[in-house]
């Protein structure tokens, strides 16, 4: 981040950068203002500076990327521990001592269908720079490449499709 006090200003850099972290969380300039004491005129102003959207976007992007690696955290613990409890079974509390109980089919049945869910939608998703158009155009081909797979049958190691 640059300079961005305007000379004779009495905020400094630290004062503006606050401002847009407290923006970005709260998005109103009145809980702004209360919270580190900036009038919120003087906030309305530099909101409108060249400055802010830059700033603003800058602390979102950061923002947004420490919750996909928390999310990515979260799933690979989440996901590491459900295999193991499909492995090695459920801990449960049996005459007074820990046992693996084997996990019930139902709950697999779940588990693996949301699993599947999930991972079907992440790859139909449209690239994230697509325009409505070209996003629309992907999703149309993702799903004609995921109904031919399901035509697809394998018979003896031979992939047939029904035309």
């Amino acid at each position: 981040m640059g300079d961005l006090v305007e000379s004779g200003s009495k905020y400094t850099d630290e004062d503006r950068r606050r401002a847009v972290v407290e923006y970005a969380v709260h998005g109103v300039m009145s809980k702004v203002a209360k919270v580190i004491g900036i009038p919120e005129t003087t906030l309305s102003t530099w909101k409108r500076s060249d400055w802010w959207v830059g700033q603003v976007a800058e602390v979102r992007t950061q923002t947004e990327e420490v919750i996909l690696a928390n999310n990515l955290k979260i799933a690979v613990r989440s996901g590491e521990e459900i295999i193991d409890r499909i492995d090695n079974g459920d801990t449960q509390i049996v005459q007074g001592k820990k046992v693996k109980v084997p996990v019930k089919a139902r709950d697999l049945a779940i588990v693996g269908g949301i699993s599947q869910d999930k991972y079907f939608g992440v790859q139909i998703q449209p690239p994230a720079n697509a325009g409505t158009k070209d996003a629309i155009k992907g999703l149309v081909k993702m799903f004609e490449d995921l109904a031919d797979r399901h035509n697809a049958r394998t018979i003896e190691g031979e992939v047939v499709t029904d035309d």
